[in-house]
C-alpha cells in the first residue's frame, strides 16, 4: 500500500539554508538545549547507545536544526542526535540554525517524528492535541498539514478520551490503535477499563474485541428500554429482515440505530454523541458506498 504524502513535508518547512545566518555551524553541546514541546516522550536506550557508537566512528552526518533562544538554542529537529551525541562524549554538534515561530516549532517537530514513525499513538495524540488547542490549527488543516486524512486527525483525538492506563497501553504496545477504536465505543468509564484489561490479559484480536464489546452492550441495555422495545415489538409486529438490518448497521457502526418503516416508506435513524463520531459514521458510510 503506497503511504500518503506527508503534507509539505520538512524539506519545505526547513528548507536549504539560503543566507549566511541559516548556514551550516558547529554548535557547542553545552548550549543547545532540548524542545520542551517535543511529542516524543520516550527514547529507547539501547537504540540511542548505537547511534551513540555510530557517532564515534562516523560523526554526526545529518546536522539538527536549532532556533536562537536567548543565550542558546533550542531544538527543532535532532533530539535523539544530540542526545546521542552527548553519549558519545562529543562537545560541538554539527547545525542548521533557523529563525522559527512556537507553531512551527511545534509543527516540524511533529512531522519529522511521523516522517521517521518515532511517536507512539498517544504521543501523537498530544502532539496534535497541541497544535489544535494552543496554536489554534483547525483538525482538517492539521490533517493537510502532515499528510493525513481528517478522521484519521479525529481518531487519534479521541484517544485521549481513554482512561490512564488504556493510554499507558497504547504506548507500550499492549493495545493497538485498531483495539483502542472498538474499545471506544464503551461510554462506561469502569466497563471500558474492565474490557481494556481483559483484552490486555487474553492477546485477544481486535475481532475477538469487536465481539466482547457487542456483549458487553447487549448486556448493559437498560432494562425499561428492552420493555419498551419489546412492547412496541408486539403492537405492530416485528420484521426479521429489518431487524437483521438494524443488527447488521449496528455493527457495522458501532451505534443504536433503528429502521422505522410504514409500508414502502420508512427511515433510519443513527444515534450520535459528538461531531467526531458524525463524522466518523459519515466515512464509514462512504467507505462502504466506494
Amino acid at each position: 500500500m503506497v503511504k500518503k504524502g506527508l503534507g509539505r513535508g520538512l524539506q519545505a518547512l526547513i528548507p536549504a539554508p539560503t543566507g549566511p545566518e541559516l548556514g551550516l555551524s558547529e554548535l557547542p553541546l553545552n548550549q543547545i538545549k532540548i524542545n520542551p514541546q517535543q511529542p516524543r516522550r520516550r527514547f529507547d536506550t539501547a537504540k540511542l547507545e548505537e547511534l551513540a557508537d555510530s557517532i564515534k566512528t562516523y560523526g554526526v552526518v545529518q546536522p539538527i536544526v536549532v532556533r536562537p533562544k536567548g543565550d542558546v538554542y533550542e531544538i527543532i529537529a535532532g533530539e535523539r542526535r544530540y542526545k546521542a551525541s552527548l553519549i558519545a562524549g562529543l562537545s560541538v554538534i554539527p547545525a542548521v540554525v533557523k529563525e522559527c515561530s512556537d507553531a512551527e516549532v511545534a509543527e516540524i517537530a511533529l512531522i519529522e517524528n511521523i516522517q521517521r514513525e518515532d511517536l507512539d499513538p498517544i504521543e501523537e495524540a498530544l502532539a496534535c492535541k497541541t497544535l489544535i488547542d494552543k496554536y489554534k490549527f483547525t483538525q482538517e488543516g492539521l490533517a493537510e498539514r502532515i499528510g493525513k486524512s481528517r478522521p484519521f486527525v479525529t481518531n487519534l483525538l479521541r484517544l485521549l478520551s481513554l482512561p490512564q492506563q488504556a493510554q499507558r497501553y497504547l504506548s507500550e504496545g499492549k493495545l493497538s490503535v485498531g483495539h483502542a477504536k472498538v474499545l471506544l465505543a464503551l461510554e462506561d468509564k469502569s466497563l471500558q477499563m474492565l474490557a481494556v484489561e481483559k483484552v490486555v490479559r487474553s492477546g485477544s484480536s481486535v475481532r475477538e474485541t469487536e465481539l466482547l464489546v457487542k456483549n458487553i452492550l447487549a448486556k448493559t441495555q437498560p432494562v425499561e428500554t428492552e420493555a419498551i422495545q419489546e412492547k412496541e415489538s408486539k403492537k405492530k409486529g416485528s420484521d426479521p429482515v429489518i431487524m437483521q438490518i438494524e443488527e447488521r448497521l449496528r455493527t457495522l457502526l458501532r451505534t443504536q440505530v433503528k429502521v422505522k418503516s410504514s409500508g414502502e416508506k420508512g427511515k433510519i435513524e443513527i444515534e450520535y454523541y459528538s461531531k467526531e463520531e458524525l463524522s466518523q459514521i459519515v466515512e464509514t458510510l462512504i467507505g462502504e458506498l466506494c
